[in-house]
């Protein structure tokens, strides 16, 4: 008690660029899913919240989303499904989001061509493309 930590979660997503595990999303009691992005610094064992501009667009929340490394300073985002609290039935997600470690900012790259299946958590590299 007393340091600062994530909400209790599951079904987020979490990657490592550089000397920090970023995590982001997921859901609380199979109801509230998550917007936030918290970093965990691998040296210090400590937590901190990324302060994404507010004026920027950045994706809703979400869990089952997938959290990928791309390079020395990118994370993507793919798809992910709403919670209960945002919304009445069901949805997918199919968007994909790109993440800038060194300005904390997110940029809308494009949705996806087809509906992501809910059940593939993971993104898949292949020859140093990830797709």
């Amino acid at each position: 008690r007393g340091a600062l930590q994530p909400h209790p979660r599951d079904h987020h997503a979490a990657a490592v660029v550089g000397t920090g595990m970023y995590s982001y999303g997921g859901w609380f009691e199979m109801r509230h899913a998550f917007d936030d992005m918290w970093r965990f610094d691998l040296e210090s064992y400590t937590w901190t919240v990324v302060q994404v501009a507010t004026a920027a667009p950045a994706p809703q929340a979400r869990f089952l989303v997938s959290l990928q490394p791309v390079g020395a300073t990118w994370l993507y985002l793919v798809g992910g499904e709403l919670g209960a609290d945002e919304a009445p039935r069901r949805v997918y997600l199919n968007d994909v989001w790109a993440f800038d470690t060194a300005s904390d900012t997110w940029t809308l790259v494009a949705p996806s061509r087809c509906p992501r299946d809910h059940s593939v958590r993971r993104l898949k590299r292949t020859g140093g493309r990830t797709g």
